[in-house]
């Protein structure tokens, strides 16, 4: 036997040439030997990627040098022109062949052990080769490493913070126990079926303060444990993340999702990655194509109808008004809009929350089309009140309950005017309810006494109960070209309300000028009061007739507007809660007034 190899134990069976030559799976350790792989060398304790070198010979247990008959198809293979290993020419080798081959030892186990490579087959033999160099390669091993670059290249582009179950958004809003409950029966029955609704995107929307967010998290936990929510997105200006303040991550962050919720679309999600590591640097739509619509086409070529169906499809996007500028919100309205069109790649449909903003009703009116979109108003919702009033009583009783000093604490408290005088100031919105039961759940004092004071208003300045309410009205109001004029228009209001026999409830269209310029506003009142549409109540009744003497038609619209929160109006009259330059001073704005309309 050739000096260079030793057969140890009992004499092997010999296999047929055509028994090293089988078809290699694609999941597969392979040793070169003269840079040529021998499959199946899966044991061996050396790095990956590097050479071993062995002793300069190789003996049976008797010192003789032997090469079993077998190995001669493998030392023929792997003796090429470009070897880097020195084989003893004694060989019997047939002549050299022009590039390696990947063979496998069939029945074989390996073990590398004192610098010597150990064959044991089946059979019993065990044969040791020395005096050569090993390379190992790993199949499965580059695949995975090569996955897991592109999973990580995807992390890095996408915004965490933003998932309805990041640790930023840590015990996020969410709707109270028994509240909330005809609304969200209606999201999920859309999210189930959106054919009921002739639509693939819902909007939901309603003022600030109404609770938006809070039946968002709800749906989308519902949702998540149904293993039906297909990713989720909540922008926020308020957030410490920056990337939740804008549009750029969205994509990369859906895609993200969608690979941890469904796996099976995660190699062609990661395949798209792999061909183009830049595609986090291209525009929203070739993003949405790539790492969306691409892998899902692909996945739905593979897997059966009744797999794919199985798959979630509804995405959440809250806070839509929230992204950086009206622009950003028609892309990502644009986008959702493709997204919900590729049918072919897969039906999902979209869950939009946002505020009523004039740009976004804009395009629901004029570019989502009655077919794609089904609207959702909370302020249309019948359950307000009553739903303000448990989360309330709830609230405040669980208070008493865990309130030491008990005999402090009137008997029957909270009491039902106490819970109505509450319900009476949210005028339908969560905020304001969710703000008071905040303040005195931490509050230091007597609950009771507590409450009662930051409902007469008589609480010192410096305990600022209504700060994230402040910061709310602060958000809206300054980001707004029309803030000055929102402060007139709360004045007029409120000089209705004190000097007229009738409230103030309505401007005839041909009034709407004089109105502009009786309080010196920058745009049309209707103008103004709409971009305030989260603040502000503002219709457009049917034509009455009221028609002037150059008015052929005989009819005119009346406008009217009042705010959604009747604490809008405590935060702007107060100078230690409204911003600097934006408080209203009613006084002030009255002798104006009656300066104006007297002309002095």
């Amino acid at each position: 036997m050739p000096d260079n190899i030793a057969q140890i134990g009992p004499q092997a069976t010999i296999p047929q040439p055509s028994m090293l030559h089988p078809a290699m799976p694609p999941a597969s350790y392979g040793v070169l030997i003269n840079e040529a792989p021998v499959d199946g060398l899966s044991n061996l304790n050396a790095a990956q990627g590097t050479q071993s070198q062995f002793p300069n010979h190789a003996m049976d247990l008797n010192g003789s040098n032997v090469v079993p008959t077998f190995l001669d198809p493998i030392i023929y293979e792997a003796h090429s022109t470009d070897s880097n290993v020195d084989i003893d020419h004694r060989l019997p080798l047939s002549p050299r062949m022009p590039s390696p081959q990947l063979h496998t030892l069939p029945n074989s186990s390996t073990a590398l052990t004192s610098g010597q490579l150990r064959i044991q087959s089946l059979a019993g033999s065990t044969i040791l080769i020395t005096n050569a160099h090993f390379t190992t390669t790993d199949a499965v091993g580059e695949t995975s490493r090569t996955s897991s670059q592109a999973l990580r290249t995807l992390y890095e582009h996408i915004a965490p913070a933003a998932f309805h179950n990041s640790l930023q958004r840590c015990d996020p809003p969410k709707c109270h126990p028994g509240t909330r409950e005809a609304i969200q029966r209606q999201i999920l029955n859309f999210s189930d079926d959106p054919s009921k609704f002739s639509a693939v995107v819902m909007w939901l929307y309603g003022p600030a303060g109404a609770g938006k967010t809070a039946i968002a998290q709800t749906v989308a936990e519902t949702l998540f444990k149904k293993k039906k929510l297909a990713a989720s997105f909540f922008f926020s200006q308020m957030s410490k993340d920056g990337h939740r303040h804008h549009e750029k991550r969205l994509i990369a962050t859906i895609a993200y999702q969608i690979m941890q919720n469904t796996p099976l679309v995660c190699p062609h999600i990661e395949h798209e990655i792999q061909l183009n590591p830049a595609i986090f640097d291209m525009s929203l739509e070739d993003q949405l194509t790539s790492l969306i619509l691409q892998p899902f086409r692909k996945l739905g070529s593979e897997q059966p109808a009744e797999v794919v169906d199985k798959i979630p499809r509804t995405i959440i996007i809250d806070g839509l008004d929230e992204c950086s500028d009206s622009a950003a919100q028609e892309r990502v309205l644009k986008i959702l809009r493709l997204l919900v069109g590729a049918r072919d790649a897969h039906p999902f449909n979209v869950i939009v929350v946002s505020r009523p903003e004039t740009n976004i009703i804009q395009w629901f009116d004029n570019k989502a089309g009655s077919s794609l979109a089904w609207r959702l108003n909370l302020q249309d919702s019948t359950e307000k009140d009553n739903d303000i009033a448990i989360f309330v009583t709830d609230e405040l009783t669980a208070i008493a309950k865990s309130y030491r000093l008990k005999h402090h604490l009137p008997a029957g408290w909270p009491s039902k005017s106490v819970i109505d005088e509450i319900v009476g100031k949210s005028s339908g919105q969560f905020i304001y309810a969710a703000t008071v039961v905040r303040y005195i759940q931490n509050c230091r004092g007597v609950p009771s006494t507590q409450l009662e004071a930051l409902l007469s208003s008589t609480l010192p300045k410096k305990a600022r109960p209504f700060a994230e309410l402040d910061a709310l009205y602060t958000s809206i109001i300054t980001k707004s070209p029309y803030s000055h004029d929102l402060v007139s228009i709360m004045g007029a209001l409120k000089f209705s309300l004190k000097f007229c026999d009738f409230p103030f409830d309505g401007v005839l269209e041909g009034n709407l000028c004089y109105v502009q310029r009786l309080l010196s506003l920058s745009a049309p009142f209707d103008v103004i009061v709409t971009d305030f549409s989260s603040l502000l109540d503002f219709i457009y009744d049917d034509p009455v007739s009221e028609a002037s003497d150059d008015d052929s038609s005989g009819f005119q619209s009346l406008s009217w507007a009042k705010p959604f929160h009747k604490s809008l109006h405590d935060f702007i009259t107060d100078s230690s809660r409204a911003p600097q330059g934006y408080h209203l001073n009613l006084s002030d704005f009255v002798s104006e007034m009656f300066k104006t309309i007297h002309g002095t």
